[in-house]
């Protein structure tokens, strides 16, 4: 019949949706993972050579400079949000498309 072969659109439709969603979800839940392994190695590196990119001769001040990498703040604290709201909208968006196929 004529509804069932919209429903069957529609759903065709948000299926096609929510699997794109998923897998953006998926990438940006791997890259921001990535990203704060990077910074997370890096900070330590620069504990380690004591700040090389800064000339704490010429600054003293900068000396005890250690850049935004509290986990309770700054980039590394942001990017852990920016992952558990990926790795949140995944588990949505998957709870949605259960509960939309079992529906249909």
């Amino acid at each position: 019949t004529k509804a069932m072969s919209e429903a069957t659109a529609i759903r065709t439709k948000e299926k096609e949706e929510n699997a794109v969603a998923i897998e953006d979800a998926k990438a940006g839940s791997a890259a921001v993972k990535q990203a704060i392994v990077l910074l997370k190695e890096f900070y330590a590196s620069q504990e380690a050579t004591e700040s090389s990119f800064l000339q704490t001769e010429e600054v003293p001040e900068m000396a005890a400079y250690k850049g935004m990498q509290g986990s309770k703040g700054g980039v590394i604290g942001m990017l852990e949000v920016i992952e558990s709201d990926f790795l949140r909208l995944r588990a949505e968006t998957e709870a949605s498309e259960k509960a939309a196929a079992a529906e249909y």
